[in-house]
Protein backbone atom coordinates (compact mmCIF):
# COMPACT_ATOMS: atom_id res chain seq x y z
CA UNK A 1 0.00 0.00 0.00
CA UNK A 2 1.15 3.42 -1.03
CA UNK A 3 0.52 5.95 1.94
CA UNK A 4 -1.05 8.99 -0.75
CA UNK A 5 -2.19 9.56 -3.98
CA UNK A 6 -4.04 12.11 -6.19
CA UNK A 7 -5.79 11.45 -9.29
CA UNK A 8 -6.17 14.27 -11.66
CA UNK A 9 -8.60 14.85 -14.47
CA UNK A 10 -8.80 17.29 -16.77
CA UNK A 11 -12.80 17.66 -17.27
CA UNK A 12 -14.51 19.70 -20.58
CA UNK A 13 -17.77 18.83 -21.39
CA UNK A 14 -18.29 15.17 -19.31
CA UNK A 15 -20.98 15.72 -17.33
CA UNK A 16 -22.15 12.03 -18.65
CA UNK A 17 -19.20 10.28 -17.04
CA UNK A 18 -18.06 12.11 -14.17
CA UNK A 19 -20.13 10.40 -11.39
CA UNK A 20 -19.04 6.88 -12.81
CA UNK A 21 -15.76 7.70 -13.08
CA UNK A 22 -15.34 9.10 -9.06
CA UNK A 23 -17.25 6.22 -8.40
CA UNK A 24 -14.84 3.87 -9.98
CA UNK A 25 -11.63 5.80 -9.02
CA UNK A 26 -12.37 5.26 -5.74
CA UNK A 27 -13.84 1.15 -6.13
CA UNK A 28 -10.04 0.93 -8.00
CA UNK A 29 -8.39 2.61 -5.02
CA UNK A 30 -9.88 1.02 -1.94
CA UNK A 31 -7.37 -0.93 -0.14
CA UNK A 32 -4.58 0.15 -2.12
CA UNK A 33 -4.07 4.01 -0.49
CA UNK A 34 -3.67 5.28 2.57
CA UNK A 35 -4.98 8.69 1.50
CA UNK A 36 -6.50 9.40 -1.77
CA UNK A 37 -7.36 12.98 -3.39
CA UNK A 38 -9.41 12.85 -6.61
CA UNK A 39 -8.64 16.76 -8.46
CA UNK A 40 -11.07 17.46 -11.15
CA UNK A 41 -9.64 20.49 -13.56
CA UNK A 42 -12.63 22.02 -15.18
CA UNK A 43 -12.03 23.34 -18.53
CA UNK A 44 -14.34 25.93 -19.04
CA UNK A 45 -17.07 23.04 -19.86
CA UNK A 46 -20.52 24.52 -21.50
CA UNK A 47 -22.46 21.70 -20.14
CA UNK A 48 -22.80 20.64 -16.36
CA UNK A 49 -19.45 19.31 -15.40
CA UNK A 50 -19.02 22.22 -12.86
CA UNK A 51 -21.75 21.52 -11.30
CA UNK A 52 -21.56 17.90 -10.83
CA UNK A 53 -17.81 18.23 -9.79
CA UNK A 54 -19.68 20.97 -7.29
CA UNK A 55 -21.86 18.36 -5.85
CA UNK A 56 -19.24 15.52 -5.52
CA UNK A 57 -16.78 18.07 -3.79
CA UNK A 58 -19.51 18.97 -0.91
CA UNK A 59 -20.43 15.01 -0.67
CA UNK A 60 -17.00 13.36 -0.75
CA UNK A 61 -14.41 15.43 1.07
CA UNK A 62 -11.33 13.52 -0.73
CA UNK A 63 -12.79 15.57 -3.66
CA UNK A 64 -11.36 18.93 -5.30
CA UNK A 65 -13.18 20.83 -7.78
CA UNK A 66 -10.99 23.56 -10.13
CA UNK A 67 -12.97 25.39 -12.65
CA UNK A 68 -10.92 27.50 -15.14
CA UNK A 69 -11.73 30.98 -16.21
CA UNK A 70 -11.42 30.22 -20.25
CA UNK A 71 -10.50 27.21 -21.67
CA UNK A 72 -6.50 26.61 -21.48
CA UNK A 73 -6.20 23.46 -23.02
CA UNK A 74 -5.94 19.91 -21.52
CA UNK A 75 -1.96 19.75 -20.91
CA UNK A 76 -2.34 23.42 -18.95
CA UNK A 77 -5.47 21.74 -16.90
CA UNK A 78 -3.50 18.66 -16.33
CA UNK A 79 -0.56 21.46 -14.72
CA UNK A 80 -3.11 23.27 -12.96
CA UNK A 81 -4.09 20.01 -11.05
CA UNK A 82 -0.58 18.44 -10.84
CA UNK A 83 -0.03 22.14 -8.72
CA UNK A 84 -2.87 21.11 -6.29
CA UNK A 85 -1.26 17.57 -6.12
CA UNK A 86 0.66 16.73 -2.35
CA UNK A 87 0.77 13.25 -2.52
CA UNK A 88 3.35 10.47 -2.76
CA UNK A 89 2.54 9.78 -6.23
CA UNK A 90 -0.19 11.50 -8.71
CA UNK A 91 -2.06 9.72 -11.48
CA UNK A 92 -3.79 11.76 -14.69
CA UNK A 93 -6.73 9.78 -16.54
CA UNK A 94 -8.76 11.25 -19.16
CA UNK A 95 -12.44 12.31 -18.54
CA UNK A 96 -14.78 10.00 -21.03
CA UNK A 97 -13.48 6.30 -19.71
CA UNK A 98 -10.97 5.11 -22.26
CA UNK A 99 -8.63 4.26 -19.69
CA UNK A 100 -10.52 1.95 -16.98
CA UNK A 101 -9.40 3.50 -13.42
CA UNK A 102 -9.59 -0.28 -12.25
CA UNK A 103 -5.76 -0.22 -13.94
CA UNK A 104 -4.56 2.06 -11.12
CA UNK A 105 -3.67 -0.81 -8.60
CA UNK A 106 -1.51 -2.11 -11.58
CA UNK A 107 0.09 1.37 -12.27
CA UNK A 108 1.17 1.86 -8.48
CA UNK A 109 2.44 -1.95 -8.31
CA UNK A 110 4.86 -1.05 -11.36
CA UNK A 111 6.20 2.26 -10.54
CA UNK A 112 6.92 0.74 -7.05
CA UNK A 113 9.25 -1.33 -9.08
CA UNK A 114 11.47 2.04 -8.52
CA UNK A 115 10.75 3.68 -11.72
CA UNK A 116 9.83 7.35 -11.79
CA UNK A 117 6.74 7.58 -13.93
CA UNK A 118 4.76 4.84 -16.06
CA UNK A 119 2.00 4.94 -18.60
CA UNK A 120 -1.15 2.65 -19.31
CA UNK A 121 -0.96 1.99 -23.24
CA UNK A 122 -4.28 0.33 -24.75
CA UNK A 123 -3.46 -2.72 -25.89
CA UNK A 124 -6.01 -1.72 -29.28
CA UNK A 125 -4.81 0.60 -31.78
CA UNK A 126 -7.09 3.33 -32.98
CA UNK A 127 -8.63 2.34 -36.34
CA UNK A 128 -7.55 6.22 -37.14
CA UNK A 129 -4.86 6.30 -39.52
CA UNK A 130 -4.14 10.05 -38.53
CA UNK A 131 -4.83 9.74 -34.78
CA UNK A 132 -2.06 6.52 -35.42
CA UNK A 133 0.21 8.74 -37.49
CA UNK A 134 0.21 11.96 -35.03
CA UNK A 135 1.27 9.16 -32.09
CA UNK A 136 4.10 7.94 -33.72
CA UNK A 137 5.52 11.37 -34.83
CA UNK A 138 4.95 12.41 -31.75
CA UNK A 139 6.75 9.64 -30.06
CA UNK A 140 9.49 10.69 -32.49
CA UNK A 141 9.40 14.73 -31.87
CA UNK A 142 10.07 13.19 -27.59
CA UNK A 143 12.95 11.29 -28.14
CA UNK A 144 14.45 13.96 -30.62
CA UNK A 145 13.70 17.02 -27.98
CA UNK A 146 13.54 15.49 -24.79
CA UNK A 147 16.00 12.27 -24.52
CA UNK A 148 12.53 9.91 -24.45
CA UNK A 149 14.13 6.32 -24.46
CA UNK A 150 13.32 4.57 -27.37
CA UNK A 151 10.53 1.68 -26.80
CA UNK A 152 8.19 3.91 -24.26
CA UNK A 153 5.18 4.66 -25.37
CA UNK A 154 3.39 7.66 -24.14
CA UNK A 155 -0.48 8.39 -23.42
CA UNK A 156 -2.46 10.87 -21.12
CA UNK A 157 -3.02 7.90 -18.26
CA UNK A 158 -0.04 7.71 -15.98
CA UNK A 159 1.32 7.83 -12.73
CA UNK A 160 4.23 9.64 -11.92
CA UNK A 161 6.39 10.27 -8.74
CA UNK A 162 6.13 13.45 -6.11
CA UNK A 163 9.37 14.33 -7.33
CA UNK A 164 8.38 14.63 -11.00
CA UNK A 165 5.33 16.11 -10.04
CA UNK A 166 7.09 18.69 -8.64
CA UNK A 167 9.48 19.19 -11.18
CA UNK A 168 6.87 19.53 -14.00
CA UNK A 169 5.01 21.94 -11.47
CA UNK A 170 7.58 24.27 -11.77
CA UNK A 171 7.46 24.98 -15.67
CA UNK A 172 7.16 28.10 -16.69
CA UNK A 173 6.32 27.41 -20.38
CA UNK A 174 3.06 28.79 -21.67
CA UNK A 175 2.23 26.26 -23.71
CA UNK A 176 3.37 22.89 -22.15
CA UNK A 177 3.25 19.35 -22.34
CA UNK A 178 3.35 17.11 -19.28
CA UNK A 179 4.86 14.14 -21.47
CA UNK A 180 8.10 16.16 -22.35
CA UNK A 181 8.55 17.70 -19.34
CA UNK A 182 8.19 14.69 -17.81
CA UNK A 183 11.38 13.44 -19.72
CA UNK A 184 13.34 16.40 -19.21
CA UNK A 185 13.27 15.68 -15.28
CA UNK A 186 13.77 11.66 -15.95
CA UNK A 187 14.25 8.76 -18.25
CA UNK A 188 13.13 6.46 -15.79
CA UNK A 189 10.37 5.21 -17.36
CA UNK A 190 8.14 2.18 -18.07
CA UNK A 191 4.48 1.47 -19.56
CA UNK A 192 2.00 -0.93 -18.66
CA UNK A 193 -0.58 -2.83 -21.25
CA UNK A 194 -4.36 -1.98 -20.93
CA UNK A 195 -7.22 -3.07 -22.33
CA UNK A 196 -9.41 0.16 -23.23
CA UNK A 197 -13.01 0.40 -22.73
CA UNK A 198 -13.82 2.47 -25.96
CA UNK A 199 -12.05 2.62 -29.15
CA UNK A 200 -9.73 5.84 -28.97
CA UNK A 201 -10.69 8.28 -31.26
CA UNK A 202 -8.92 11.17 -32.63
CA UNK A 203 -9.66 14.87 -31.55
CA UNK A 204 -6.86 15.79 -33.86
CA UNK A 205 -7.06 17.31 -37.78
CA UNK A 206 -3.97 17.48 -39.75
CA UNK A 207 -3.98 21.22 -38.78
CA UNK A 208 -4.38 20.47 -34.84
CA UNK A 209 -1.57 17.91 -35.31
CA UNK A 210 0.82 20.25 -37.48
CA UNK A 211 0.34 23.12 -34.41
CA UNK A 212 0.60 20.16 -31.23
CA UNK A 213 4.56 19.40 -33.80
CA UNK A 214 5.20 23.26 -34.15
CA UNK A 215 4.74 23.95 -30.32
CA UNK A 216 6.46 20.73 -29.20
CA UNK A 217 9.36 21.88 -31.30
CA UNK A 218 9.26 25.90 -30.23
CA UNK A 219 8.54 25.34 -26.33
CA UNK A 220 11.17 22.25 -26.00
CA UNK A 221 14.13 22.77 -28.64
CA UNK A 222 16.69 25.43 -26.97
CA UNK A 223 17.40 27.17 -30.01
CA UNK A 224 13.53 28.01 -30.56
CA UNK A 225 13.61 29.71 -27.38
CA UNK A 226 13.02 32.92 -28.83
CA UNK A 227 9.74 31.98 -30.63
CA UNK A 228 8.20 31.64 -27.52
CA UNK A 229 4.95 33.49 -26.43
CA UNK A 230 5.01 34.56 -22.43
CA UNK A 231 1.53 34.66 -20.57
CA UNK A 232 -0.25 32.93 -18.14
CA UNK A 233 -0.57 29.03 -18.19
CA UNK A 234 -4.21 29.41 -17.06
CA UNK A 235 -6.26 31.45 -14.62
CA UNK A 236 -8.34 29.89 -12.49
CA UNK A 237 -12.17 30.93 -11.47
CA UNK A 238 -12.78 28.53 -8.63
CA UNK A 239 -11.95 26.11 -6.29
CA UNK A 240 -14.31 23.54 -4.03
CA UNK A 241 -13.73 20.89 -2.12
CA UNK A 242 -10.93 19.70 -0.56
CA UNK A 243 -7.45 22.07 -0.44
CA UNK A 244 -9.89 25.11 -0.97
CA UNK A 245 -8.16 27.84 1.11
Amino acid sequence: MISSLSVIIPVYNASQTLQELHRRIQESVAGEVGEVQTIFVDDCSTDDSFKIIFALAKSDPTVTGIRLKTNSGQQNALLCGIRHSQAEFTVTIDDDLQYPPEYIPELIRKINEGYDFVYGIPEKRSDSSLRNAGTFLVQILLQLICMKPRGIEVSSFRIMRKKIADDIALDTRKIIYISASSFLSSENASTITIKSEKNPETRYTFERLLQVFGNLAVYYLPILKSLRKEGAQYTIEKIVGKGTE
